[in-house]
């Protein structure tokens, strides 16, 4: 019998990231098909260290990835900081690069350069193409959250921005919801329930952001679940005006929103549109309203949840949540979905080089990084 894949679990760099690409249970079912797990220390992640030295996991110490022995197949969330400038393992991730961005070409060439694979969580699909984890559902249920938790402060506080809000706050997605119903209750005393409209009402996200409002309370008939397809803009545009709160659960096209939310909903006089949340951000990607409104290419944060756009003297500022990371605020449930979504996946690591789903991914990494490299040295 050959030696047995380790996989190393590594910590995250980014001070606010609690979730986590294996959950205990997961990390005990890939001991048992006879894979070595090792897990760093990280205390920000939401499952404690010992949950994972319970499950039978090997803890190792922080940023010990970079050491590791080259056989090992190093897993995480998110990019990676800048050191070590050349990756040699393999890795698997959210990379989230594109032919089209220039840190896509930066973040990838260290991969060339170390002689490292990147296999990005994104383009692990099925045969159908369907992506086997992502976050969808928890980023939209948590964006409906921080979306209608900005229209009540609108409504209580009109003259102040939404405060900073702590991932470390929430240990279940039940603390979550408990603070939106305080909130909305509080701006439902002197204020009629928002309409809100759904847009990407069908995708995961989409079903995500329904959900929760539904748990909170909104009534169903305050709820428009849309379709990008389903709609033109001349029709889409007076729905939205219309309604207190937008929740983007679609990957849009760049030009969507500049025509969309610039040219025509922020200078319609009868906007009654407060809040704009976006549930689909990656924190690489950048989207832009407009350059005179607002670019949101470096997001938002927990710090500073919100952005506030010109009103257009129509008497009411629009919102923007645009924040990457919403799973944080309900992590261990974001991160008991997704580590059991990645289990069939990563069960089949060891054969990852006859596996269709780990083909597909390699194959599209060495097709865009060769894509990039060769447009960087035109």
């Amino acid at each position: 019998m050959g030696t047995p894949t380790t996989i190393h679990v590594r910590a995250e760099t980014q001070p606010t990231e609690r979730c986590s690409p294996v959950s205990p249970a997961t990390v005990k079912a890939l001991l048992a098909a006879g894979y070595c797990v090792h897990v760093e220390h990280g205390s920000a992640r939401i499952y404690r260290d010992d949950e994972f030295k319970a499950a039978g996991a090997k803890m190792v110490p922080e940023g010990s990835w970079t050491t590791a022995p080259s056989d090992h197949i190093i897993l995480g969330l998110k990019r990676l900081g800048r050191d070590p400038p050349a990756l040699s393992h393999t890795h698997i991730h959210f990379g989230s690069y594109s032919e089209r961005q220039t840190s896509s070409a930066d973040y990838l060439c260290r991969f060339v350069d170390g002689g490292g694979t990147l296999y990005d969580i994104e383009h692990l699909t099925d045969d159908q193409g369907h992506p086997v984890a992502s976050f969808g559902y928890w980023a939209g249920y948590a964006g409906a959250a921080l979306a209608l938790l900005a229209w009540s402060h609108q409504m209580l506080h009109p003259a102040a921005t939404l405060g900073p809000l702590s991932p470390f706050r929430y240990h279940a997605a039940v603390s979550l919801v408990e603070d939106v119903m305080s909130s909305l209750s509080a701006a439902l005393k002197t204020n009629q329930s928002p309409q809100i409209l759904i847009l990407g009402a069908s995708t995961p996200s989409g079903r995500g952001a329904t959900d929760l409002c539904s748990v909170v309370g909104v009534p169903p008939w305050s709820i428009s679940e849309r379709n990008i397809v389903q709609l033109s803009t001349s029709v889409l545009v007076p729905q939205m005006t219309s309604s207190d709160i937008l929740i983007n659960c679609a990957q849009l096209c760049p030009t969507f929103y500049p025509e969309l939310v610039v040219d025509q909903a922020l200078a319609e006089p009868e906007r009654k549109l407060r809040v704009l949340c976006d549930a689909t951000l990656d924190g690489v990607t950048p989207r832009r309203l407009h350059p005179s409104v607002v670019d949101y290419s470096k997001f938002a944060s927990f710090r500073s949840p919100t952005i506030t756009i010109p009103s257009h003297d129509i008497g009411h500022s629009l919102v923007l949540v645009s924040l990457d990371d919403l799973p944080n605020l309900v992590a261990r449930e974001a991160s008991d979905q997704l580590a059991q979504s990645l289990l069939p996946v990563l069960l089949t690591l060891d054969k990852r080089e006859t596996e269709r789903v780990w083909t597909r991914a390699q194959r599209k990494f060495h097709c865009v990084a060769d894509l990039l490299l060769l447009t960087r040295c035109e």
